[in-house]
């Protein structure tokens, strides 16, 4: 109102008043459902979003009395979905998408988890920000506004084990909140943003360390275009065609289709959140069926749409963590060609080993146990040491100045099938140890009619688990005691199940 570019600063006003209500603010609540989270993982929403968000939110109360802070849902939850993604060993996000190894909380949540504790009333936000104040002192002055005496933090310790966050399709697991726990982490969702991977139905597991890792460092080199961004450097499965040609003009990886910047024979990213629906071109991926309960976790994931329809029909995956520190992977693959290799990928940072149908990944303190029970004459191969760390289609793209603590990896292995078939299966039963354990629990093959599964004891309890080999993913889990007094007898969800946020 004083006269000066009265008409510029009023376009510039209403711009940007409509850039953060109709674009902004409904973008990020759209990506996080009711459940929290950025697509573009826990390096972006700290650096560049997440406080922007808050102090806009913040701004626009104070300036105009209209509280949009109820109805922030991606600002509610955003606490929550970084405690469920520290590692339980070192504090540190989970390693997916362009995130840089050891990535935590720091001076980039300092700026806005204050207030957002104070405006949810979140304890568990307070213990966020109390953590990172100790070590950045200068974001305390963030006390005096907005901290409330009497609103003590709160440690995770009563929080649900595990986590399904719907939009992301991100899936985390735990045995417990305390440093010791078997950690693990599946995710199956859309293309949404520029900084995801083509890592749809990957998992990785810690215990003590990282041991099923994603591989690979974030840079922007042809190491992140060939390698670390694609199907290859991550815990999923790849199918080779090799006439297969990703439009970006990168190597051919076998794996999911290739997202990018350009508008190049429209396969770019979504411009506005309204494109991600059901059906669109960003609709790759899905968690199909979740439970959790305190014997287990189990999630499956739907990656068919990831890949290229030339190569690839349907690919399923059951992931399933069984208490305390036992993996069960379940894929169904089918291929337009026998002639096109599936192969089944886990990386490593050190040189595993493998015994037969059995591989050892042994790092630090930590050691995983992968035995393949199906497909029963399994070719397993190690793909990795000093030229062929980053290996992909007959050529190595390594990254410049890789680090110890880059978490990078120089191995994976790779399980093919028997003969070639367009029909493939894959069961692995993975026990994360510690490093002094010489051997993982017996686990024997059961083959049904119409399916396959395994039985194995441990903790005094016998385990049975089968899962279908027809029609749409189903399984069923039975545990019984010592005494052979059953504990739980029922049939694997076919359905995404409601979860416990908070106690």
């Amino acid at each position: 109102g004083d006269g000066i570019e009265t008409d510029r600063v009023n376009a510039l006003f209403e711009k940007m008043v409509d850039g953060f209500l109709n674009h902004t603010l409904p973008a990020a609540n759209e990506a996080a459902g009711d459940d929290g989270g950025q697509p573009e993982g826990y390096g972006y929403s700290g650096w560049g979003y997440a406080p922007w968000v808050a102090h806009m939110v913040e701004a626009w109360r104070t300036a105009t009395g209209e509280d949009l802070w109820p109805r922030t849902p991606f600002l509610r939850w955003n606490p929550q979905w970084m405690i469920y993604g520290a590692r339980p060993f070192d504090g540190t996000f989970v390693k997916s998408e362009d995130i840089h190894a050891g990535k935590r909380w720091d001076r980039n949540e300092a700026e806005y988890i204050q207030l957002v504790a104070a405006r949810y009333q979140d304890p568990y936000a307070q213990w966020i920000a109390r953590q990172v104040r100790d070590k950045h002192h200068v974001w305390t002055f963030t006390d005096i506004p907005w901290q409330a005496p009497d609103r003590e933090p709160k440690a995770p310790g009563d929080l649900a084990l595990a986590r399904h966050f719907d939009r992301l399709g991100w899936v985390m697991t735990r045995s417990s909140w305390k440093k010791d726990a078997t950690f693990g982490f599946f995710q199956c969702g859309d293309e949404r943003a520029g900084h995801q991977h083509r890592d749809n139905n990957a998992f990785t597991i810690y215990k003590y360390t990282p041991l099923a890792i994603d591989s690979g460092v974030y840079e922007w080199t042809p190491h992140r275009a060939n390698y670390s961004v694609r199907t290859i450097a991550h815990n999923t499965i790849t199918v080779y065609d090799p006439a297969e040609r990703f439009w970006t003009g990168e190597a051919n990886d076998g794996g999911q289709n290739v997202f990018g910047r350009s508008q190049a024979v429209g396969n770019a990213h979504p411009d506005r959140f309204g494109e991600v629906t059901k059906g669109s071109a960003w609709d790759v991926g899905d968690i199909v069926a979740y439970q959790a309960n305190p014997y287990f976790t189990y999630a499956v994931g739907d990656a068919s749409r990831s890949y290229s329809r030339e190569k690839l029909v349907e690919f399923k995956r059951a992931f399933l963590h069984i208490q305390p520190d036992w993996f069960l992977i379940y894929d169904r693959v089918v291929t337009t060609k026998p002639a096109f290799p599936v192969r089944w990928l886990l990386h490593s940072i050190d040189e595993p080993k493998a015994r037969g149908d059995t591989v050892v990944i042994t790092n630090g303190r930590g050691r995983l146990f992968s035995r393949t029970l199906w497909p029963e004459e399994p070719r397993i191969e190690l793909v990795g040491g000093p030229g062929r760390e980053f290996w992909v289609d007959g050529k190595n793209y390594p990254p410049p100045r890789p680090k110890p603590s880059d978490e990078v990896g120089a191995w994976r292995v790779e399980v093919y099938p028997g003969a070639p078939r367009t029909e493939d299966y894959f069961l692995h039963f993975l026990f994360a140890t510690d490093k002094a354990t010489r051997s993982a629990p017996e686990a024997r093959l059961l083959k049904e009619a119409d399916g396959v599964g395994v039985e194995f004891e441990a903790a005094g309890k016998t385990y049975r688990l089968t899962f279908a080999t027809e029609g749409d993913p189903a399984g069923h889990v039975t545990v019984t005691d010592s005494s052979g007094k059953v504990l739980i007898d029922r049939d694997l969800t076919q359905e995404v199940e409601p979860q416990r946020f908070m106690p």
